[in-house]
């Protein structure tokens, strides 16, 4: 799926655009190397994210 799709299936939930997502994916994609999967044999993956407010700032925890 690419980035901007990513952003439109996510709009009803909450509103990123396909340029966060992909700073959210060169962030934490490192915890993703630590899993020995054979990436074909995945056929979903799930994410809860928390939205918090920090010193009027929101950010995600």
């Amino acid at each position: 799926m690419s980035l901007r799709r990513a952003s439109h299936v996510l709009e009803p939930i909450i509103k990123r655009s396909h340029v966060a997502i992909w700073k959210w994916i060169q962030k934490y994609s490192f915890v993703l190397d630590s899993f020995d999967v054979d990436k074909h044999d995945v056929n979903s993956i799930f994410i809860d994210e928390t939205e918090i407010n920090v010193r009027t700032k929101l950010g995600y925890g």
